[in-house]
């Protein structure tokens, strides 16, 4: 079953975002961004069928916890992001942090990573290029989060800071991903960052 799924991942995840999209843009009473953690999480177990799973769960588990305890740090002192505070679209919270910001952190490093891992073979390169592609998303991210009750900004200005901060903490959960890593390429991954790219630029253009 998994292995004949592996050979659908991309269509699947076009369609999950392309419905999601459709929802929030033309039926907004049908409160679609209420499942966005589950089409995340969705979206990572998806892009884990073909890969090397047993390599990658220490680098999964590390990545979410950094991720999730900056951003408990974020929203508890304003610093390293700014000032800013989580909604209720996402789920479930610890330290008013959701818990899928943390899932969030290694899938957009990850579909990033293999985006450049498709065009660099030097890993200082590789490491940079996936980073400043992270950097995109967010910036596409960050202007539609607080129409979907994702977060907020104080005085609603993003601050400077947070990019600059971003790509920092973006740099060392690539880095981790990166450490030893001997994966061929995952095109499934690879797909899913265009199809949030799309998705995001989307919802910019349009909600």
């Amino acid at each position: 079953m998994f292995t004949r799924l592996k050979n659908y991942v991309t269509p699947i995840l076009v369609i999950l975002h392309a419905v999601g999209l459709a929802g929030m843009l033309a039926f907004p009473e049908m409160n679609m961004k209420s499942i966005s953690s589950l089409n995340l999480i969705t979206s990572l177990l998806l892009i884990l069928l073909p890969a090397p799973i047993d390599q990658l769960y220490k680098k999964i588990g590390i990545v979410f916890l950094l991720g999730l305890a900056v951003e408990v740090l974020g929203v508890s002192t304003g610093y390293p992001f700014g000032s800013y505070h989580y909604g209720e679209s996402l789920g479930r919270k610890v330290f008013e942090v959701p818990l899928v910001i943390g899932i969030n952190w290694f899938l957009t490093a990850y579909i990033s990573y293999h985006v450049a891992k498709s065009f660099l073979k030097n890993q200082l390169a590789r490491i940079i290029a996936s980073t400043g592609l992270m950097l995109i998303l967010d910036f596409l991210i960050e202007p539609v989060a607080p129409k979907l009750d994702y977060w907020y900004w104080a005085d609603d200005i993003i601050p400077t800071m947070n990019f600059v901060s971003w790509y920092l903490v973006g740099l060392a959960c690539v880095y981790i991903i990166d450490l030893n890593n001997q994966e061929t390429i995952n095109r499934s991954a690879r797909n899913l960052f265009f199809i949030q790219l799309v998705f995001f630029a989307a919802l910019n253009l349009f909600l």
